[in-house]
């Protein structure tokens, strides 16, 4: 509960009012990123909040709709949320093993992005799991999302 707590608080500070933001999904140890292909090329993916539905809340819809039990690392946006600043999360999986072919799991040093804003976020997403203190990912047990329950 504490955490949640301190989760919806840093996340409200950075409310944007957007529907949308980027995911960058990593793997536990931050090595490999899930990407899908947009126009032939590597993109992150999106989420689109639902009505009434909060954007965090979103990016784990979208990852489990992927078949990846996901949690949120942090904020992955812009330093300052406002409407000139990219929305973004930075998530953490400890299987990258999406159940669509839709979203692929690449090496971090090998993937090429070609949009600013995924560039941005993969990197502060790098940097927020880098700093992490969860020193092993957690045993599987199904849909559960320490941080938002």
């Amino acid at each position: 509960a504490k955490v949640r707590a301190e989760l919806v608080r840093e996340l409200a500070q950075h409310e944007t009012g957007a529907d949308s933001a980027i995911l960058a999904i990593l793997s536990w140890d931050g090595t490999r990123v899930v990407v899908e292909r947009r126009n032939g090329r590597a993109a992150l993916p999106r989420a689109t909040a639902e009505p009434g539905e909060a954007l965090w809340k979103a990016a784990i819809r979208v990852a489990t709709s992927h078949g990846i039990d996901a949690e949120i690392a942090g904020w992955a946006g812009a330093e300052r949320a406002d409407s000139s600043g990219i929305s973004a999360f930075a998530l953490r999986a400890a299987d990258l093993s999406p159940r669509s072919t839709v979203l692929v799991p690449i090496p971090c040093d090998q993937v090429e992005l070609s949009d600013p804003d995924d560039l941005a976020a993969l990197q502060r997403a790098r940097d927020i799991l880098r700093s992490s203190v969860v020193p092993q990912a957690p045993a599987s047990s199904g849909n559960a999302h320490p941080a938002t329950e």
